[in-house]
Formats: C-alpha cells, structure tokens, sequence
C-alpha cells in the first residue's frame, strides 16, 4: 500500500517506469515511487498542493518526470522532475487557465512534451521543444471541445492522437492538420484515454 501523500485525484495515475518493470510512480499530492513492483514506496515533496492528474516519464534520463496537476490551489498546474520528486519546477508558461487532461513526452528527446486541455475557448493541444520554458498550439484546427488524452507515435513522432468529447482526432504532418478517426465509433463518444500497442501497431 503507498504511503500517505495528500489528497488524491478522482482517478489517481500511476506509471511503470521505462527503466524497470519494477519501479512504479503513482501520484497523490505528491510522487510516489515503488523500486520493488509495489512491496514499499517512497513520497517525494509535495508539488504544488494539488493532487497529480497525469504522469510520464523520460525514457532517456531516469528521475525525470512531467506531471500535470488540478489547478485548484494556484493556476499552476505542470512541473518537471530531475529527482524523482525530491524537487519540482514549474513549466507552466504561457499555458491557458484550463483545466490540464493528459500529456505525452517524446521518447527520443524529453524536452519535446504535448499536453491536452479541457474547457473552452482556447487551443486544447500544446507542445513544447524545451521541457516548458516555452509553448506552441496545435490544436487551431481542432474542435473546441474539451481533451482528455493525447497519444504521439514513438516510432513517427509526426503522428499525434487526441482523444476528446466527440472522438478521436489524427495528425500525421505534426498537428498542422488533422482528421478525425471516428469510422466505427459511436456518435460524439467521450475518448478518455489512447494507447498504441507496439506488437501490432493498433490504437486502442
């Protein structure tokens, strides 16, 4: 059982690190972190008081981290690791004051991270070259509904998949333009999660 570690999102995330089978992140208000499949954790510092939404990790440097957060206490809401939650940096920028759904890193370059957004009003898809310090919209053209999942090849890093209110949502030229994927679903489904299985290449 994790420790103790503040307050816990709805639906608290939890990811196998690409390191090791057998070390785990799951989140509350802090990082937790198993190195033994699950037998003892260990809680990072606390964030920014607000329980974790969303985890991914660098596959290239261990103890990096992306987390999105609610932004119930302060607008606040994503922040990197290089310590495995000892420490955090607030990489928020210039993001919109939405409510953050999902984030996804490249798995060559872990400065490259996209990020969905709920809500409104405003781009829903953001990407960032430089682990935050800056930001970019792709989602001009997408619906103005909120997005709770984004899903980037790692085989063909110009593919990127949304998941939001009314389906599923495909670029393959790096979010210039896209399309939607909805042949077979049902009408105005709400996509809340997308995984791309490596032995077979699907989209799930």
């Amino acid at each position: 059982t994790p420790p103790a570690g503040g307050t816990t999102a709805f639906i608290a995330p939890f990811i196998l690190s690409p390191f090791s089978s057998s070390q785990i992140y799951a989140g509350r208000a802090t990082l937790l972190r198993s190195t033994n499949g699950g037998t003892s954790w260990t809680a990072g510092n606390p964030v920014n008081g607000n329980p974790i939404l969303s985890i991914a990790s660098s596959a290239s440097i261990s103890g990096t981290l992306y987390v999105i957060t609610q932004p119930t206490v302060t607008g606040r809401f994503f922040y990197e690791t290089v310590n495995s939650g000892a420490s955090w940096s607030d990489r928020t920028g210039s993001l919109p004051n939405r409510y953050p759904m999902d984030l996804s890193v490249d798995r060559v370059n872990d400065r490259i991270v996209h990020l969905v957004l709920s809500g409104y009003g405003t781009s829903h898809l953001w990407k960032t070259t430089n682990g935050g310090i800056t930001w970019t919209s792709l989602g001009a053209t997408l619906p103005d509904v909120p997005a709770s999942a984004v899903l980037v090849d790692p085989l063909n890093t110009s593919r990127i998949f949304v998941g939001n209110d009314i389906g599923v949502f495909a670029s393959y030229d790096g979010g210039v333009n896209w399309g939607s994927l909805n042949d077979g679903l049902p009408d105005a489904v709400i996509v809340t999660d997308l995984t791309l299985v490596p032995s077979h290449r699907r989209l799930r």
